[in-house]
């Protein structure tokens, strides 16, 4: 089901920005008054959402066959006590406190 819920709404997000602009264009203010923004950098705008959006479903599109996905296998395959072991850091020698006036640890010479 989220295979295509979460990609249609972000679908509708951004066609909605891009049909908002188009009814209302955008303005910033000035001392004179409010100026909508040039045509060129909209254009920078739209570019950079499309150029970091489209991204996605290109790759999917492109790696449609190569790639397979089985929720079973990967919850088979999850070991959480691997996980731990790699989230867990061993043991390791306290940190010494800091002195707030001087910033030097303790037993630390002052120059």
């Amino acid at each position: 089901m989220w295979k295509w819920v979460s990609p249609s709404v972000l679908a509708i997000i951004l066609l909605w920005g891009l049909i908002q602009q188009l009814i209302e264009t955008p303005e910033y203010s000035t001392i004179i008054g409010p100026k909508p923004y040039p045509g060129w950098a909209m254009l920078i705008g739209w570019g950079l959402i499309l150029s970091s959006v489209l991204i996605i479903p290109i790759v999917a599109i492109y790696h449609r066959d190569t790639i397979t996905f089985s929720p079973s296998a990967f919850c088979r395959d999850l070991s959480w006590a691997a996980i731990k072991r790699e989230l867990v850091s061993p043991a390791k020698e306290p940190i010494p406190p800091v002195d707030t006036a001087t910033g030097a640890a303790p037993g630390e010479a002052e120059a």
